[in-house]
């Protein structure tokens, strides 16, 4: 069984089996890296480009939560995208 190490979109990697890894991935829970011991080489799946805040893995409604409880105001109809950069700035 491989063992991989999975990045999770709140930046904690675990270890695991590359199949569990795999249905997590699929769920867009976070990326993982495969490694190979033999040769200490590292095979890597594609990794979204972040900023590392955590926001880019966050849904419309948790946003529109955090800049709430932020005490940041963002109009109701604003896309993921609108309150994102909203709350980084």
């Amino acid at each position: 069984m491989e063992r991989v190490d999975f990045l999770m979109k709140n930046g904690r990697v675990r270890v695991m089996a590359l199949r569990q890894a795999e249905a997590l991935s699929k769920l867009k829970l976070g990326t993982y890296q495969t490694r190979d011991v033999g040769h200490m080489a590292t095979i890597t799946k594609p990794m979204v480009a972040t900023t590392g805040d955590g926001l880019d893995g966050m849904t419309r409604e948790e946003l529109f939560a955090l800049a709430e409880a932020r005490g940041i105001k963002v109009h109701g109809a604003s896309g993921a995208d609108k309150v994102r950069a909203a709350l980084r700035a």
